[in-house]
């Protein structure tokens, strides 16, 4: 016959445990930090690590071990920009941001974020999105689109919260997030 472990709590509220996940952990990660193509690896692990419902939102499939490989291997290191949130070495959550190719007529970066499930509810995708939008809109001086699954509530939470225009397409929702207007043209 199984025990009741009771769960140690603190102040009789939450359990400790809890507590110090929210409050203590996303304080102990490295980043955001800039990825270089020999951090390839650790991008297909973290994707791994996602799980197969992870793999199917933010590639539209569940790909395996060797198409992720195959796929980061052969990327267009110059075309991404890949920020990660690092906890002893390993990524935990991570933002994929694209750059605009030479002579391609989309003036808007896009920009995919992932946060590995015992990560989530910590602010972690908040964290990476501001960011993302600081390099994107505010450095650089340009647009950046994020689409949204229509079945992923917080992440279209986090991009109302965070200004983002939500325009519909085939894939879900779109939101774009326009870089701020220029001094001279503020009233």
């Amino acid at each position: 016959m199984a025990t009741k472990v009771a769960r140690r709590t603190w102040n009789g509220r939450k359990p400790v445990t809890d507590i110090l996940r929210r409050r203590v952990l996303p304080h102990l990660l490295r980043g955001p930090v800039l990825l270089r193509r020999q951090d390839r690896a650790a991008v297909v692990v973290h994707y791994i690590a996602a799980g197969s419902p992870g793999r199917k939102a933010r590639f539209g499939i569940g790909q395996r071990y060797q198409a992720l490989t195959d796929r980061y291997g052969a990327l267009p290191w110059d075309q991404f920009e890949m920020i990660a949130l690092l906890f002893g070495g390993r990524i935990v959550a991570l933002a994929e941001v694209s750059r605009p190719r030479p002579g391609d007529a989309t003036v808007w970066r896009e920009a995919s974020l992932s946060v590995l499930p015992r990560w989530r509810r910590l602010g972690l995708a908040e964290r990476l999105a501001r960011d993302c939008l600081d390099r994107v809109c505010r450095r650089d001086g340009q647009p950046m689109v994020m689409v949204v699954d229509p079945g992923n509530g917080p992440m279209r939470a986090l991009a109302l919260k965070l200004g983002g225009l939500p325009l519909r397409t085939e894939q879900g929702t779109l939101y774009r997030f326009d870089p701020p207007a220029p001094v001279s043209a503020q009233p």
